[in-house]
């Protein structure tokens, strides 16, 4: 009935069936399937390969997993925002490029020989309270969004020096990203 049967560390079976390779889990839509396959490896227990248990990762390895996670949640961070006058704000590089641009507009104008006044864009913050922009108001955007996004930057380079130098899976669990940063 069931070729190749294959007890999975998870708990699933994987076989052949009628020529073809199934992996039966213990849920949703596999229960019934999965109820068959598991009485029948009872049943046939000499028909039954084990998946041997999985090999413990190094701590090379362990490294790897870590500083993704940390420079995943320091781009997390980056694009959830901070705040600016009270405001939750964006902070990705469309936040940075309307605020520069705006700073840069009386510079480009003048550059040009231009004399009509500067009209400037409104920025809507994430909750969508609405400012008017000016040189002071993009000039502080800019400084917020800088500092924010430098301090996220500073943030994961020290997790990651702690990488490098951790010597085990426990110093590796103890570095997290901080709540809030």
């Amino acid at each position: 009935m069931y070729e190749n049967l294959i007890r999975n560390f998870d708990g699933s079976y994987t076989f052949l069936k009628n020529g073809y390779p199934y992996n039966c889990p213990n849920m949703g839509e596999w229960l019934e399937e999965y109820a068959a396959v598991h009485a029948y490896a009872m049943t046939h227990p000499d028909e039954v390969a084990i998946e041997p248990e999985p090999e413990p990762p190094t701590l090379e390895e362990l490294k790897e997993t870590k500083r993704e996670e940390i420079l995943a949640a320091r781009d997390a961070a980056i694009r959830d925002g901070t705040t600016w006058q009270g405001h939750p704000i964006w902070t990705d590089g469309d936040a940075q490029r309307l605020a520069l641009s705006v700073m840069a507009a009386p510079t480009l104008a003048a550059a040009v020989g231009s004399t009509a006044p500067i009209s400037y864009p409104t920025w809507t913050c994430k909750d969508g309270f609405v400012i008017q922009l000016d040189e002071a108001y993009a000039t502080d955007l800019c400084l917020t969004i800088q500092t924010y996004v430098t301090a996220m930057y500073n943030t994961a380079a020290e997790l990651l020096t702690q990488v490098s130098a951790a010597q085990s899976a426990e110093d590796l669990a103890a570095i997290v990203w901080p709540e809030g940063a």
